[in-house]
């Protein structure tokens, strides 16, 4: 009985009826001959182009909650673009009004070397805005000048706080609209 169970879970069936599920079996067993060809390709040949590494991969998509998760992500991938965007232009305007500031008041102070030039503030705020780097970036500008914190506390608080937390939602808020269509399937 447990056999049978096996085989038609393998066949693309699930358990408690014969409703059919998932991509036909062919393909599975033709991505499973193709590892076991490859195996034993490498035991008698030993090259070293393998194909099950591949072949790992498409049988991880061979499974439909694997498919679903990631139907969802595409789904939410243009809102979250959207999102990055945004994301990305307060970096971008950080970085540039960063730029105006310290020009303004550098005349004959040394200017911290991670916000000395407009890429190097926009690899700063970038680093930043995903909470890698949060304070170490700031504090060298900030104990110079107390006042910049007037700049930080909104950058930080639009990327690390709303647009982190708004991605977040985007995503869950996908894949909770996928599950509900999977529901009435």
């Amino acid at each position: 009985h447990s056999l049978n169970q096996a085989l038609h879970i393998a066949e693309g069936y699930n358990q408690d009826d014969t409703r059919k599920i998932g991509n036909p079996p062919d393909r599975f067993l033709v991505i499973a001959a193709a590892m076991w060809a490859d195996l034993a390709l490498f035991s008698v040949f030993g090259y070293g182009f393998r194909a099950a590494y591949y072949g790992r991969v498409a049988l991880l998509f061979y499974w439909p909650r694997t498919r679903a998760v990631f139907s969802s992500a595409i789904s939410a991938l243009k809102d979250l673009l959207n999102i990055m965007v945004f994301w990305l232009s307060t970096v971008v305007f950080f970085a540039w009004l960063m730029m105006v500031i310290l020009h303004d008041i550098s005349e004959g102070i040394e200017v911290d070397p991670d916000f000395g030039s407009f890429s190097a503030a926009f690899m700063s705020l970038f680093a930043i805005a995903t909470g890698s780097n949060f304070p170490d970036a700031m504090d060298p500008l900030v104990q110079q000048h107390r006042w910049m914190v007037v700049v930080f506390y909104p950058f930080t608080f639009l990327t690390v706080l709303l647009f982190t937390q708004l991605m977040l939602a985007v995503v869950y808020g996908a894949y909770q609209q996928g599950a509900k269509v999977r529901m009435k399937e």
